[in-house]
């Protein structure tokens, strides 16, 4: 399982058990962890919406980000849509980057 998170302030912070960032002044996919726990409760990270399945993948996201012109908002739904399988119809799509791609076989998070 995967969630949405942000920095509560202007830093990065990096994940000691996987080497992985989470940049700041954008919203990030990482997987649900003990360390995502904790920098929670340190007021370091805040948890956005519900959780995201284990195909989610960051470098995915940030292109969807790309598309809705930086709008973390529209960005999450978009993405959060197209991982629970709406119809093409209901789903704005963005036009760059790789869709489709083996996305659960690549995250080694």
């Amino acid at each position: 399982m995967k969630v949405y998170v942000r920095t509560t302030g202007a830093f990065m912070l990096a994940n000691p058990l996987t080497g992985r960032y989470v940049e700041e002044n954008r919203v990030n996919v990482v997987p649900s962890s003990s360390w995502v726990q904790a920098a929670v409760q340190n007021g370091d990270l805040e948890v956005l919406g519900n959780p995201l399945p284990a195909s989610a993948s960051d470098e995915e996201f940030v292109q969807w980000l790309t598309e809705s012109a930086g709008d973390s908002e529209l960005a999450m739904e978009s993405y959060r849509s197209s991982l629970e399988g709406e119809s093409e119809a209901d789903v704005p799509r963005p036009t760059g980057g790789k869709r489709g791609s083996k996305r659960a076989a690549s995250e080694t998070e």
